[in-house]
């Protein structure tokens, strides 16, 4: 079953064209949560990164409560990447994620995804750029908010 077309609007899947549609869809498996569910726990291995298709999910930290002193994250628009390291590496994960709602996320598994990269299929490719982009983003507001930190103390 096609993905649907909002799917396709976020970064980086806006940048896909037919071809690259068909080759995450070819390596993606779909899962379904019910509200309450687990996506995955703190400490689960990773096995990839995970997509919204429908429904929201959200990130908490190790309590449940909190991510980084705020409000849990709420993903709920369809194609919105999360757990993205885990298309580079194996790690344990950090957070909870579970389904607010009935949700359906897609799989892209590590292991399928690594093999296309190395392939060098363009699809892969994007998806690694816009990896980079948004840890470079990350790195730079963490940069930030030591140095305002710094200076309040």
């Amino acid at each position: 079953m096609a993905l649907p077309d909002e799917f396709w609007t976020p970064a980086p899947f806006d940048a896909f064209d037919a071809s690259d549609r068909v080759a995450l869809e070819s390596i993606g498996v779909r899962r379904n949560f019910k509200a309450g569910d687990s996506v995955f726990r703190p400490g689960d291995v990773s096995f990839g990164a995970y997509a919204v298709v429908d429904g929201t999910v959200s990130l908490e930290d190790a309590s449940n409560a909190t991510l980084d002193g705020r409000a849990p994250s709420r993903l709920d628009v369809p194609g919105t990447l999360f757990s993205k390291g885990s298309l580079l590496e194996p790690f344990h994960h950090r957070h909870h994620c579970r389904a607010v709602t009935d949700a359906t996320v897609l799989l892209i598994p590590r292991d399928a995804f690594e093999a296309r990269f190395v392939a060098g299929e363009r699809f892969a490719l994007t998806v690694v750029d816009a990896i980079v982009r948004a840890t470079g983003a990350e790195i730079r507001e963490l940069n930030a908010a030591i140095h305002a930190f710094v200076r309040q103390s």
